[in-house]
């Protein structure tokens, strides 16, 4: 049972740890869609089959994002995260690590699923995001997997996020958004060798697609990363 602030079981890029990623940033997945930090309670749980690893996370938070001590705008957010290792754990909780640095000797596979509920947001992300004038109802479902076998690791995520009714607070004269939810999907894949010498090659492809009633641009990244491991 955990008791405080701290990451709502989301995306795996997100509960990856600022100083296990593989490349200097979290895509832009991450930084549209995530569920970032919240303050409330959280129950996690674990269970085996054989080589198999179940786990079970359920959480109850504030709704308002991180540093929030006082004037819950909404309702609660409701977080549900399922894991399923069918090879067995990963050394050292690589399943949480962006490179392959414990160099599994057997192929090592995660995959989850993450929906979350937020009654009644009033930022833009959801936890993450700028205030708006009125709040909505975000519903925001996640998939990810990681692979990691012999110094090499694959990662894949995919999100969509929807608002009760309409995403879009206000516009402008012009017909321009001003005032918007995040909405839509993202979709991120990466993958990486680490070699011998410990230098990594490593390489990142990211698409979102926001809701068009937002009017905000389909983007794409493309991400390269040279790494040289010291410890």
């Amino acid at each position: 049972l955990w008791f405080g602030q701290t990451k709502l079981p989301g995306n795996r890029e997100r509960l990856v740890s600022s100083q296990k990623m593989q490349f200097v940033d979290r895509s832009m997945l991450n930084s549209r869609y995530n569920l970032d930090r919240d303050a409330g309670i959280q129950l996690h749980h674990e269970s085996t089959a054989g080589k198999a690893v179940f786990r079970q996370i359920v959480s109850v938070s504030m709704g308002e994002g991180r540093n929030i001590t006082a004037d819950n705008e909404g309702g609660y957010d409701y977080t549900g995260r399922l894991e399923f290792l069918p090879f067995g754990a990963f050394r050292s909780e690589g399943e949480y690590v962006g490179g392959d640095l414990s160099r599994e000797e057997n192929p090592r596979l995660a995959l989850a699923v993450t929906y979350d509920y937020n009654d009644g947001a009033t930022r833009s992300g959801g936890q993450p995001g700028d205030f708006l004038t009125q709040s909505r109802d975000l519903k925001t479902w996640f998939a990810d997997a990681m692979f990691k076998y012999r110094g090499f690791s694959a990662m894949a995520e995919d999100a969509d996020k929807r608002s009760s009714g309409t995403p879009v607070i206000s516009t402008a004269p012009d017909g321009s958004v001003t005032e918007a939810f995040f909405t839509g999907k993202g979709f991120n894949v990466q993958a990486g060798y680490l070699f011998k010498s410990d230098f990594e090659l490593a390489g990142r492809y990211t698409v979102i697609r926001p809701e068009a009633l937002t009017r905000r641009d389909r983007t794409h990244q493309y991400t390269l990363g040279v790494s040289r491991y010291l410890a």
